[in-house]
């Protein structure tokens, strides 16, 4: 297995995984399974970087489930200067990459069990993706107990490197 996916994998929260570094992944399974439309979360530095999806003008539905815009951007940091814009799969392709360096990794030794492991995360889940319970997944924080130094190891080349999606 190549080594990034390995490193990727090895993850054991797939709330870490999906919120940094397989966004691209999970965001596309909720796409091809409810037709819910494609989003970039991004900040004009470039320190954020996600892929979502939104059925409504005012809500975001990713890994941790419904929120609606302002409720993201708080706790997120009010202060990134959070925009949202619409993003057609094509568009998210040719963001690919499947080696190191800017980009949504796509290696398939990543993207299967990535894949997979959406699925399943969804259908455990299932009520909070499919319109039943239009919140935030309970129990879940968007802020996570890994540290910048951590997810950087895993998913950057290195911290000072160009930033990669996720």
């Amino acid at each position: 297995m190549e080594a990034r996916a390995r490193s990727l994998l090895s993850v054991q929260d797939d709330d870490v995984l999906f919120a940094h570094g397989g966004c691209h992944i999970f965001a596309q399974v909720l796409h091809e399974h409810y037709g819910y439309p494609l989003i970039s979360v991004r900040d004009g530095a470039g320190e954020h970087n996600h892929v979502a999806c939104s059925t409504e003008e005012d809500n975001v539905l990713d890994v941790y489930g419904w929120w609606t815009r302002v409720a993201y951007i708080k706790e997120e940091g009010a202060d990134l200067g959070i925009g949202f814009y619409p993003l057609e799969l094509d568009e998210l392709k040719k963001q690919f990459v499947s080696g190191r360096g800017k980009g949504f990794y796509v290696h398939p030794d990543f993207e299967d069990p990535a894949r997979d492991r959406a699925k399943r995360w969804i259908e455990a889940y299932r009520a909070y993706y499919d319109g039943t319970n239009k919140c935030p997944i309970p129990g879940l924080s968007r802020v996570k107990k890994a540290s910048g130094s951590h997810i950087h190891s895993v998913f950057r080349e290195d911290p000072a490197s160009s930033k990669s999606g996720g």
